[in-house]
């Protein structure tokens, strides 16, 4: 008996955030990577132990099979073709998926390879935990797809099986099911350090896989080297709103950027590094107040400008895309100069 083939309602991109403060830093991670498969029930057609198959070109690294032949039957991927970015391998592999629990190669198909010889394609195949969500009662698959590469946001379209790895070999997969294209995340790290014996000026990081290109035409009023910016501001909470809406612009901060490096490498790498100084000049900064600070990153593009009218007006205009935001809480540790002196030892 054959299993039968996965449901598949819709696939989102996922991320995940690791943050870590200590004395005089604050450090935070998106992870990106990440899909999450939504399905019909049921599930466990098969007994336990079922799994979400990601069916893979076989031996992916060792040759390249028919893209157009072997469409329906394995997982295939493709760089955003807005963006100039590192290149991907031709097809993903096992490699590719960290969360698998059990992986296969060289598993059957019920599908036939077009050939007189009637012989059954075979593929690898990454199968992943399905767990049941109560809100939505729909189970859902947890995957990350690991290009092992710089890409920017690349494109997949998953190829999904029923999997059971305790079957007979040639009744360990169902159908082949192919979900929607979806766009992973890219991943970024944001850092921010302070000197505790330089009060009220802070320094912040921001790095990860980003486009070379192709920068935008239209450039007012931003001066660019690639089509993403990143923006920081430094806001301040009212206390008689308990809201996102008490946080406003603070009186008093300025933001310093740093240079953007220089040179054919810094503008062909595919990874970018914006760092600058957040700095609370005067007496600007209220010491009772809740701070944080906001970072926010943006795609770049040209697009048809549309005037205050609603009228499309002639040429093109800038138009932008928020692709990361992250906030980060000030505290006395990272504000305020130490309460006295450190100790010394005199001999």
């Amino acid at each position: 008996m054959s299993l039968l083939a996965p449901h598949v309602r819709y696939v989102v991109p996922t991320f995940g955030w690791e943050r870590a403060g200590s004395a005089n830093q604050v450090r935070s991670v998106r992870t990106g990577g990440g899909l999450r498969v939504y399905l019909d029930r049921p599930w466990y057609s098969s007994g336990t132990g079922e799994l979400l198959g990601v069916s893979l070109a076989r031996n992916a690294g060792a040759g390249a099979p028919n893209r157009e032949e072997w469409k329906p039957f394995i997982t295939q991927w493709g760089q955003d073709p807005i963006w100039e970015s590192a290149p991907l391998p031709d097809f993903p592999a096992l490699s590719h998926f960290p969360d698998a629990v059990a992986t296969e190669g060289s598993l059957p198909l019920d599908a036939l390879l077009p050939s007189k010889s009637r012989l059954q394609r075979t593929v690898d195949v990454a199968g992943h935990e399905v767990q049941f969500d109560s809100e939505r009662k729909l189970y859902y698959c947890d995957l990350t797809v690991d290009t092992n590469t710089a890409t920017y946001a690349p494109f997949v379209r998953l190829a999904l099986v029923r999997y059971q790895p305790h079957a007979l070999i040639d009744a360990k997969l169902s159908r082949v099911i192919l979900a929607d294209f979806a766009q992973l995340t890219p991943e970024r790290a944001l850092t921010v350090t302070v000197d505790p014996y330089v009060p009220d000026v802070l320094r912040v990081a921001v790095s990860g896989p980003a486009p070379r290109g192709p920068v935008p035409r239209v450039r007012q009023p931003i001066d660019m080297q690639r089509p993403t910016v990143i923006e920081v501001s430094a806001q301040v909470a009212n206390p008689d709103i308990d809201s996102d809406l008490a946080w406003s612009q603070a009186a008093g901060a300025a933001v310093d950027v740093d240079p953007p490096p220089v040179g054919d490498d810094a503008l062909t790498a595919d990874f970018i590094l914006w760092s600058g100084a957040v700095r609370f000049t005067g007496t600007g900064r209220d010491v009772s107040a809740r701070h944080r600070l906001l970072i926010r990153e943006y795609e770049l593009y040209e697009t048809d400008g549309v005037g205050a009218t609603g009228q499309r007006s002639t040429g093109l205009q800038l138009g932008r895309r928020l692709i990361y935001a992250e906030t980060v809480a000030l505290d006395t540790a990272l504000l305020d100069a130490p309460r006295s002196a450190a100790a010394t030892t005199t001999t």
